[in-house]
């Protein structure tokens, strides 16, 4: 697959660099956003052909963490929802809610409470990835100042793209 997008002496054909994915993510998706990053920071030399194959590993990872995240969450509040159910039997359920005065964030709430331990250990894990890359960031620094202003600047703005395709609401 990635080979059609590859030039032929690419040290990206090499199979170090490509992706474990899990079953649900499109392999397809990873090679564009892995071909976004050579596009838009068109590394010259081996080392920056390797630099940009962890970035694209450590944003695809980052953004598999955060779509954990808001899965985690929402089976949390389903599962909130249905212990608090389970708890008034008696209540119809379209006033289950307001009978026993509480709203979608206090479910929220009992969701997260419910989850906190899985959630904090997903929060660590973006943590480290975050960290990850920026520090594959400032050591590029050290050899290649413009480049990596142009890393950063591509990762920001892949970023935002891949925020706003999981929260089309936010900007």
């Amino acid at each position: 697959m990635i080979r059609s997008y590859v030039p032929e002496n690419s040290v990206l054909r090499s199979t170090l660099f490509c992706m474990s994915l899990v079953p649900t993510e499109s392999k397809d998706d990873f090679v564009k956003l892995r071909m976004a990053l050579v596009r838009d920071i068109a590394p010259k030399g081996v080392l920056e052909e390797i630099f940009v194959a962890e970035l694209a590993t450590h944003m695809w990872e980052l953004g598999r963490l955060r779509q954990c995240r808001a899965r985690i969450e929402k089976m949390a509040f389903q599962n909130a929802l249905i212990e608090l159910h389970s708890r008034i039997e008696n209540v119809v359920h379209e006033d289950l809610l307001a009978k026993i005065q509480l709203d979608e964030e206090a479910v929220g709430a009992q969701a997260t409470q419910a989850e906190f331990e899985d959630l904090r250990q997903l929060d660590e894990l973006i943590s480290l990835e975050r960290t990850l890359r920026d520090k594959l960031i400032r050591d590029l620094v050290k050899d290649r100042k413009g480049f990596a202003m142009h890393v950063e600047a591509s990762v920001d703005r892949l970023e935002e793209r891949m925020t706003s395709n999981l929260c089309p609401g936010r900007r």
